[in-house]
């Protein structure tokens, strides 16, 4: 009772916003006023490289994509759209992101309202007075790209669950693709939610679990499969990875 009153409550949900708000620009602020060398790490440059690297096969397509087989071509994508196609700067991309947030928030608490109506706006305010998820969204980063579009895979996937259709199963699959071209952590999230869908009979029929099963599985890889391919022509290697030539099955320390 005490998490209902609370998060129907609009006063404290308003208190929490402003206070969520407050560090984030906050934070913002004294980043690129005091320590603005902390918006790049080792890899921020790396996404920034294979982002230039995109953006050159855009105006040259007959080079090719030339960026190595790290990071996967997801975030790099977004940097390359916001930094050189709407021409914005470092600062404005942090920016984004911190919006991004925001964005996720919503999507957490879509997700929340359809479990319980009353869960939403709490879910809201725990998204965006997460701390890590703050912190990261002020570097170069694939934080904050990453859990939104992750968000969105479980919002469409629990849309799935509550009518099983193709066409809800597809775009689920879609985005889960997506998540796995901006961190290719979630690269073995589809064998999961496969055995998911067979165990919790969603679908009816033992046969059409099995359909729709095998159906997220083969759109998932199928999506990841170019550029899989892309790797093993350019490269040799059939695997994907994001950081420093490091996979699940194989890391170099």
């Amino acid at each position: 009772m005490k998490i209902a009153n609370f998060s129907t409550s609009r006063y404290w949900f308003y208190f929490f916003l402003v206070v969520a708000i407050v560090i984030k620009f906050f934070l913002f602020i004294y980043v690129f006023t005091v320590i603005p060398q902390d918006v790049m790490k080792p890899d921020s440059l790396m996404y920034l490289k294979a982002a230039a690297s995109i953006r050159d096969f855009i105006l040259y397509p007959s080079h090719g994509l030339t960026h190595s087989m790290q990071p996967m071509p997801g975030y790099p994508s977004v940097l390359a759209f916001c930094l050189y196609g709407l021409g914005l700067t470092i600062h404005q991309m942090i920016f984004i992101q911190i919006f991004l947030n925001f964005l996720t928030a919503f999507v957490v608490a879509r997700i929340a309202r359809l479990i319980n109506p009353s869960w939403g706006a709490l879910s809201a305010l725990i998204v965006l007075l997460d701390l890590p998820l703050t912190i990261y969204s002020q570097i170069i980063l694939t934080e904050a790209v990453f859990v939104l579009v992750i968000s969105w895979f479980i919002f469409c996937f629990y849309r799935y669950l509550e009518i099983p259709e193709y066409k809800r199963l597809i775009l689920a699959a879609f985005v889960l693709a997506l998540s796995i071209y901006i961190r290719p952590i979630t690269c073995y999230l589809p064998w999961l939610v496969a055995v998911f869908i067979i165990y919790s009979r969603c679908a009816g029929h033992w046969k059409k679990n099995l359909i729709h099963a095998g159906l997220i599985v083969l759109v998932v890889y199928g999506l990841c499969f170019p550029w899989q391919y892309r790797n093993f022509k350019r490269y040799g290697d059939f695997r994907i990875s994001s950081i420093a030539e490091s996979t699940l099955s194989h890391t170099h320390s």
